[in-house]
């Protein structure tokens, strides 16, 4: 076989996973753009959090910038494809501060965070919500990326421009 064939099938193959991880999650991994992630930190302020917890950490670029703003802050990333999470894994590798877990993050407590930050679809929004509500201490902030969450009130929102203008939204619990 040689090396075109090779790289067809090794393209083949992390497509074919990337579809069946889509398939069970419900929602494929999309990851989020610099400037997305950027205005999610701004919007943020001058906050010192111990714990912050990413659902639907994907390939790890959200996580990652969320260590470099909070540097004294555990981050914590979930995800259930397996692909992105690897990939996470590996560019965290050695960095004792950033974990990445493969789990739903329904099945998880939140009860530790201070921040929380999701880049996920409206129909993840609305059944966290509920969650939120029962296990988010007070004072906690929640960051929402592209989606609100339907029938509450943003602290702040701003607008991330580009070719496309991603809306981000700032909650306090």
């Amino acid at each position: 076989m040689d090396i075109q064939a090779l790289i067809m099938l090794a393209g083949l193959l992390v497509v074919v996973i990337l579809q069946g991880q889509s398939y069970r999650t419900g929602v494929g991994p999309v990851p989020s753009k610099a400037r997305v992630r950027k205005a999610c930190i701004e919007l943020l302020g001058d906050v010192a959090p111990e714990n912050i917890i990413e659902l639907g950490s994907g390939w790890g670029g959200m996580t990652s910038m969320l260590a470099k703003a909070f540097p004294d802050a555990f981050v914590t990333g979930y995800e259930q494809s397996l692909l992105p999470l690897w990939c996470s894994r590996m560019a965290h590798f050695g960095r004792p501060k950033i974990r990445t877990i493969n789990t739903s993050f329904f099945d998880i407590d939140l009860t530790t965070a201070d921040i929380m930050f999701c880049y996920l679809s409206p129909w993840h929004m609305q059944q966290l919500a509920s969650k939120f509500d029962r296990e988010l201490k007070s004072g906690a902030l929640v960051v929402s990326a592209a989606f609100p969450l339907i029938g509450r009130t943003p602290l702040k929102q701003a607008l991330s421009k580009g070719v496309i203008d991603i809306p981000v939204y700032l909650y306090r619990w």
